[in-house]
């Protein structure tokens, strides 16, 4: 779970919280969803998808290991930076996944990687159809 408070936006300062022990970073592929439904089949789930960004799924590792569920260490403000772009006109099949540290490579992977495709991945949709 990630609170709206949490998302900045990209290249802005992530601020710890005094009580933080490790920071940590994942590199995640982010989807937008582009209008309410519910129960949608998984063929039809990209005709609710606008397009796909960067996120920075930023955890407090020590939180994350020691609370047993990752709501407080995923959930401070700012702990998700975003973008810079929502990119639309892509295919999310095979997707490179990448994510640098002052400029040194720590995470890289491809959407083809997933052991399910994006639209399988779908959140629960929820609201009117």
């Amino acid at each position: 779970m990630k609170p709206s408070t949490a998302v900045i936006g990209s290249g802005e300062n992530i601020v710890l919280p005094k009580s933080s022990k490790q920071v940590d970073y994942e590199g995640e592929f982010g989807v937008v969803i582009s209008k309410k439904a519910k129960d949608v089949p998984e063929e039809k789930a990209n005709d609710f998808m606008l397009g796909y960004f960067c996120i920075n799924d930023v955890p407090e590792g020590y939180f994350q290991k020691n609370d047993g569920q990752w709501t407080r260490a995923k959930g401070f403000d700012p702990f998700a930076p975003i973008g810079p772009w929502i990119v639309t006109d892509i295919s999310a099949n095979d997707l490179k996944i990448e994510t640098y540290l002052n400029d040194e490579s720590r995470q890289s992977s491809q959407t083809s990687d997933l052991l399910f495709g994006v639209p399988k991945l779908r959140p629960p949709f929820r609201g009117a159809s």
